[in-house]
């Protein structure tokens, strides 16, 4: 069941992003939580980091590659200032 996760360690002090790092394996729930980093790191001024660990030997390494990068420049669309990479 996916779920919203967002790690607060210590609630007394504002939050204070330095980067903000999503995990993807392209799935519906994956590309809204894309959405909500991008949203949060433009947010801040900080970086997003977006990382893919795909499946078993043997596969195309490129194409995911591809798909990474189709992804974080939807992203690049939607919020110009922000630095992403994956």
């Amino acid at each position: 069941l996916p779920v919203d996760v967002l790690i607060v360690r210590d609630d007394s002090h504002p939050l204070r992003l330095r980067r903000v790092v999503v995990g993807l394996d392209f799935s519906p729930a994956a590309m809204r939580a894309l959405d909500a980093a991008a949203t949060l790191a433009a947010r801040d001024g900080v970086p997003l980091y977006a990382v893919h660990v795909y499946g078993p030997l043997g596969g195309d390494l490129d194409a995911e590659g591809r798909r990474l990068q189709s992804a974080l420049a939807e992203v690049r669309e939607r919020y110009p200032q922000l630095v992403a990479s994956g």
